[in-house]
């Protein structure tokens, strides 16, 4: 698709839903995603994202799964409009400040901040599950052993391949397998949000906003958590990671207790 058609696309879907011309389109910065996200700006100062891919499987599972998290009064993005295709949604706009950001200006909100959204990850992953469909997962429903390779050969491929002059892949591949074999066998009835990393939470006007949850599906704990705690880019001390883990496994125990 030319980009004029879509811009035309992207204007007609905007004057459907606010009954008024856009100002301008800014397309944003891409991420390595195929989908291309766009602020449109109105002449009256409010601003709206909109998101366009041709994996229309993809845009209706975050579609619905917005549906759910809205219901569950965590702060994620309201979906607006689609369109006849489901190549084209419009959603509220909560900033362009990420988490990460937030985390290279501020130490001292550092660990604050971080408890922050480790308390709404709790209510994705516990509360989410009670209320999804997960058929409506768009690419598996489940967290299975075959993912987990997926994930350990990226590793193995994008890092170890390059860090590692003399790399002993069959030690490596039995490691693979028994921990994979030690993952699958770890409860997984749990909304696995899948990249709960901070480039994926906005901050704006001091609330927490959660954004690029179309890849959740059923499993673990251990797996978001880990992916905040340990992104490389927070840069997190060791101290500052066992504080964190400390505050999940007390604030979920808490939860599960009825607390």
């Amino acid at each position: 698709m030319l980009n004029t058609n879509l811009n035309k696309e992207i204007e007609e879907l905007c004057f459907k839903y606010r009954k008024q011309a856009v100002l301008s389109i800014k397309q944003l910065q891409e991420s390595g995603s195929p989908r291309k996200y766009f602020r449109i700006n109105f002449p009256d100062s409010h601003s709206i994202i909109a998101a366009y891919s041709e994996n229309i499987k993809e845009n209706e599972t975050f579609i619905y799964f917005s549906g759910v998290f809205a219901s569950l009064l965590v702060n994620t993005p309201k979906v607006l409009a689609v369109n006849a295709k489901s190549t084209i949604y419009l959603m509220e706009d909560v900033g362009s400040t990420s988490l990460l950001d937030v985390f290279s200006k501020s130490e001292t909100e550092k660990l604050s901040i971080a408890q922050q959204a480790l308390d709404y990850l709790i209510v994705f992953q516990t509360d989410g599950v009670k209320h999804i469909d997960f058929s409506k997962c768009y690419q598996k429903q489940i967290f299975d052993k075959e993912l987990i390779f997926w994930d350990l050969n990226y590793f193995k491929y994008y890092f170890l391949k390059h860090e590692i002059d003399s790399l002993n892949e069959p030690a490596l591949e039995a490691d693979f397998r028994i921990l994979s074999d030690y993952l699958t066998a770890i409860p997984n009835n749990y909304f696995m949000y899948r990249d709960f990393q901070s480039r994926n939470i906005q901050v704006n006007n001091g609330k927490l906003y959660f954004i690029d949850y179309q890849g959740g599906m059923q499993g673990p704990l251990q797996y978001d958590l880990a992916s905040l705690i340990y992104q490389a880019k927070a840069n997190f001390s060791e101290s500052e990671r066992k504080s964190l883990v400390d505050y999940y496994l007390q604030s979920l125990s808490a939860k599960n207790s009825g607390k």
